[in-house]
């Protein structure tokens, strides 16, 4: 099941800001919703469940219809536990698709210290003037 959902997600899903499209047979979960709503208030909200339990499909059908405070992106960070860079790069990229300009591109690790502390740090800020952003982890590496 998890496999055909993936097929169905996957196009989408890759792609930064995009939410995955939903099948027509998505049985809404006003539960989960509610604790979503509220977990945008805080600062970090975890979903998590076996393979297969509905985790991305739950998200996605929530975030499709939630009004979120500043903006959503959605990232699927399959792989980012060997590629240490992935996550970074990925949100940034997220950033420059929702709009963000003048956000120079993530160093690699074996770049120059300062300047990957100072790229990270412009990304940091970035975030802090133009958030609060919602930033879906899909696929997180466990």
């Amino acid at each position: 099941m998890t496999q055909a959902i993936d097929q169905m997600l996957s196009p989408v899903a890759r792609a930064p800001v995009c939410l995955p499209n939903l099948p027509s047979w998505v049985i809404p979960r006003p539960q989960m919703a509610d604790r979503l709503d509220l977990g945008v208030s805080g600062l970090l909200t975890l979903v998590t469940g076996a393979t297969g339990w509905g985790k991305t499909v739950g998200v996605a059908s929530w975030a499709n219809t939630a009004e979120v405070p500043g903006g959503l992106i959605w990232l699927n960070v399959a792989g980012a536990d060997a590629d240490p860079d992935l996550f970074w790069t990925l949100l940034r990229d997220g950033l420059v698709e929702a709009g963000e300009r003048h956000l120079a591109p993530v160093p690699e690790v074996g770049s120059h210290e300062r300047r990957r502390q100072h790229a990270l740090t412009v990304l940091g800020a970035a975030l802090r003037r133009s958030g609060p952003w919602v930033v879906v982890l899909d696929d997180y590496p466990s």
